[in-house]
């Protein structure tokens, strides 16, 4: 009985110290885990006061970045941190996991009704139920459809040549802007140029409807009309940018037509209608006691610089809200 009971006392410790040993290897595990992740993040980013240390395949797959010269500012501690940037584009869809973890906002734009609400429409284009909402964490979508005076037969054809094809696609354009700015530094992708820094941002867009149509020259993709943002609309936009400390904006505002000339360049900027709407832009600076000012610096041509894509020649006709 009483060897019974020693066998069974020392089962008992043998248990406890094997249970011991179990934690113990356990912890040193998670010890080294803990370890191997602190220098996984630590190797992410670079080292104060060496630029080269920034150097990653992360930093090395966007051109742009060393183009800028982006390393020396980030050796010095200059990674947006603390800073609250805008984009007005659009749409930068904030699910993406290139955003995630950040305190970045969406802005809702939205035209102030007769009766003073405010609209909530998301797919209604024309008629007295159609006005301009948008959230800026939302991608634009562009529809493409066939109208009903296009036969079968010049469907079948569009639809198996190098033409627009029918169908849904979203606008990824602010995404991109958005990834350019601030997507994260985190080993994976690419990062953006402030990549500490948050995002506000908004969408110019309302979703869009264009449809291959029969016209007096033969087939075309032909945009239906949309709503877009009023001049108020677009002011409370810049109101809500200001109240949440946006530091500044990228608009990635291009022009159907480039000016030839300064005269031309003139005509543009200065045209009565357009010199209000530029001051709509204008009046949110300087209530914030900033310049209202666009400067374009002539920067070196960068060492490597990849061949145009179909994409980038095409020069997106988004001149005004309405687009």
């Amino acid at each position: 009985m009483q060897g019974t009971q020693r066998a069974s006392t020392r089962t008992k410790v043998l248990s406890h110290r094997s249970h011991s040993r179990s934690l113990l290897c356990l912890a040193v595990a998670c010890g080294l885990l803990a370890a191997a992740g602190a220098a996984s993040a630590q190797s992410v980013n670079g080292q104060t006061g060496n630029p080269d240390s920034w150097h990653s395949e992360e930093f090395d797959a966007d051109w742009g970045l060393d183009a800028i010269n982006a390393q020396y500012a980030y050796a010095r501690g200059l990674t947006g941190k603390g800073v609250r940037l805008g984009v007005y584009d659009s749409g930068t869809a904030l699910a993406h996991p290139e955003f995630a973890g950040k305190d970045h906002r969406a802005i809702v734009m939205a035209e102030q009704l007769a009766d003073g609400s405010y609209c909530g429409n998301t797919s209604v284009l024309t008629g007295d139920a159609a006005c301009f909402f948008s959230r800026g964490d939302q991608a634009q979508i562009q529809y493409t459809g066939f109208n009903a005076n296009v036969p079968q037969n010049i469907r079948d054809i569009i639809m198996a040549g190098p033409y627009v094809q029918p169908g849904w696609e979203f606008n990824t354009h602010g995404t991109h802007v958005g990834g350019t700015i601030a997507a994260n530094r985190d080993g994976t992708g690419t990062h953006g140029v402030a990549f500490g820094s948050d995002l506000s941002v908004a969408k110019w867009s309302f979703n869009g409807v264009q449809e291959w149509q029969r016209t007096a020259t033969g087939y075309s993709v032909v945009r239906v009309d949309r709503p877009g943002a009023d001049d108020a609309t677009i002011a409370r936009m810049y109101a809500d940018m200001n109240a949440q400390g946006v530091r500044a904006i990228n608009h990635s505002w291009g022009l159907g037509d480039e000016p030839a000339t300064l005269e031309d360049l003139d005509g543009y900027l200065f045209e009565p209608e357009n010199a209000a709407y530029f001051n709509v832009f204008g009046d949110a600076s300087r209530r914030c006691g900033r310049p209202a000012t666009t400067t374009r610096t002539s920067l070196p041509r960068p060492r490597r610089r990849p061949a145009c894509t179909r994409a980038c020649r095409v020069r997106s006709r988004i001149w005004s809200s309405t687009g």
